[in-house]
């Protein structure tokens, strides 16, 4: 269960990527992780790039640009929980660098079908049992 995501207006030179989660419990902040840290070179004027994040059993697969891959373990699956629901919060972006902007989550707990707005707000108002954001951060090295 994932999303796909074409960043867009980035043309040629390097960045600095990174992908980060926070996760809460009941609305509460439990703890930062970083889940993917690169450095993407884009040698032409695509004026873009794709990233793809899914979770699969106890982990994020995380797919950065054309050949990119990588696997991350996250405990957060690990709740036993019986409902789980993934919202995208963007799904084409405009990229502002060094700036953190949340574009994935996932909630889990048994009200997660009574949740019908990707407003993060709204979300933890539904003090789902645990929530886990994911955030992607860039920035421009050349």
């Amino acid at each position: 269960m994932g999303l796909d995501y074409n960043i867009k207006n980035i043309s040629k030179g390097k960045y600095k990527i990174n992908l980060y989660s926070k996760e809460f419990k009941k609305g509460k902040f439990i703890k930062e992780e970083s889940l993917y840290s690169t450095i993407l070179n884009i040698k032409d004027n695509k004026n873009g790039f794709d990233i793809s994040i899914y979770q699969e059993n106890e982990e994020f697969k995380i797919s950065i640009g054309e050949s990119t891959y990588y696997e991350v373990s996250s405990d957060f699956f690990k709740s036993g929980y019986s409902g789980i629901a993934l919202f995208g919060i963007e799904s084409e972006n405009k990229v502002t660098f060094n700036k953190d902007f949340p574009i994935q989550v996932y909630i889990i707990g048994d009200n997660v079908k009574n949740i019908d707005n990707t407003n993060i707000d709204d979300i933890f108002n539904h003090n789902s049992d645990n929530e886990i954001i994911i955030y992607l951060n860039i920035s421009n090295i050349e």
